[in-house]
């Protein structure tokens, strides 16, 4: 779709702190974080946007950056992004470099006996001189708590992330409240974490992410 859009998301990790120090100590990926993105479509179907974007780690207020970016779907009704952007230091532990990645994802995909399918993935590389690799994904699975389309669904998560010197798979349960008035969309979201593999901190524990689109 054409015009303005916008997101905005809190994410609250047990057990996210300030890094150890030390040789040996483990990378952190997947800490607690907040965010707001807004983005622009050009035409009637919005298939080539303009979008900026900033970020900040709440244990580590120094990994903070924004993002000013161009995103293209380069085929129709298919959700799938390229995108390239300049991220911009905003803290001392931010990076200023450019970045270029693919992202996709579907919601909502009806499944058999009333499950629900939601999916993301993406991978990029961030840096021209210096140029490190990322990717990361997450399935979710659920299905309403009581009537035909109930507020409250239950399910499984399974999401993974790797980039330079860190990586972690987990998966466990998740509970998601809908919100559809607030906004496009609002939704809470209330996961036990479990750490499968890989060594990135935070160790396995909950987590509580609360997101909506405007």
């Amino acid at each position: 779709m054409g015009g303005w859009s916008a997101s905005a998301w809190l994410y609250f990790r047990d057990g996210s702190g300030a890094a150890p120090r030390g040789i040996g100590a483990s990378s952190q990926l997947g800490s607690s974080q907040g965010g707001v993105r807004m983005a622009y479509g050009f035409g009637a179907a919005g298939r080539l946007r303009a979008y900026a974007r900033t970020t900040i780690a709440f244990e580590q207020p120094r990994q903070r950056d924004a993002a000013f970016g161009l995103a293209f779907a380069p085929i129709a009704d298919m959700p799938v992004d390229v995108a390239i952007e300049q991220r911009v230091a905003a803290g001392r532990d931010g990076r200023t470099a450019l970045a270029a990645m693919a992202s996709g994802g579907v919601a909502d995909v009806r499944l058999p006996a009333g499950f629900r399918l939601d999916a993301y993935a993406q991978a990029g590389v961030v840096g021209a001189h210096r140029r490190d690799a990322f990717a990361d994904g997450a399935v979710v699975v659920d299905r309403g708590l009581g009537r035909e389309g109930a507020s409250l669904r239950f399910g499984l998560l399974a999401a993974g992330a790797v980039q330079p010197g860190a990586a972690r798979v987990d998966v466990g349960p998740r509970l998601t409240l809908r919100l559809p008035d607030v906004g496009q969309g609002g939704r809470i979201a209330l996961d036990w974490r479990q750490r499968v593999a890989g060594d990135a901190r935070p160790t396995s524990g909950l987590a509580l992410t609360l997101a909506a689109d405007f």
